[in-house]
């Protein structure tokens, strides 16, 4: 089942604004045009990427904040895409849930991966990166889950097993 991501990071990110390269990506046309401002062909680009509740999938600059990409709204998913065109083909080299800023369960990115499907781009060999966060109940700091070791990478508190941000929306 699909779940809505709030942001849950720092109040200050919410009024960035719209990223100026923000594509709104909606056939392999226009992602190789963007991809092709980009880099040069066969030259790997890594950007950040977003689903929005309206299922649209939305990437920019690898340094751009997530949550300026939603303007503030909750995601499907989110997290770094890595890409490569050449001649008039777009290859996924790797996708990943890894977004500190809307900490989404590793099982969003299926729906990224099928909104990549469905725009008919080339997924073969493309990397699955799955991160697990937990916030910290005893200092609230965001934690990236590694090696299965669910301790605090500040306090040392021992993190929840299981998701525990917001509900989802």
């Amino acid at each position: 089942m699909e779940k809505l991501y709030s942001y849950v990071g720092p109040r200050n990110l919410l009024s960035l604004s719209i990223p100026a390269d923000l594509l709104r990506v909606v056939s392999v046309a226009s992602l190789l045009c963007w991809l092709q401002k980009k880099t040069s062909a066969s030259e790997p680009c890594t950007a950040t990427y977003i689903v929005s509740r309206d299922r649209e999938l939305k990437i920019a600059e690898r340094q751009t904040e997530h949550v300026a990409c939603t303007q503030g709204g909750p995601v499907l998913a989110a997290g770094e895409m890595t890409l490569q065109w050449f001649k008039n083909q777009v290859q996924v080299l790797g996708l990943s849930n890894l977004s500190t800023r809307f900490c989404p369960e590793p099982a969003c990115l299926q729906v990224g991966l099928t909104l990549l499907e469905n725009l008919k781009l080339d997924l073969t060999g493309c990397t699955v990166y799955a991160f697990d966060f937990r916030l910290c109940p005893e200092c609230q700091t965001i934690n990236v889950v590694k090696n299965q070791e669910f301790y605090c990478s500040v306090c040392d508190a021992a993190l929840p097993l299981h998701w525990n941000f917001e509900h989802p929306q």
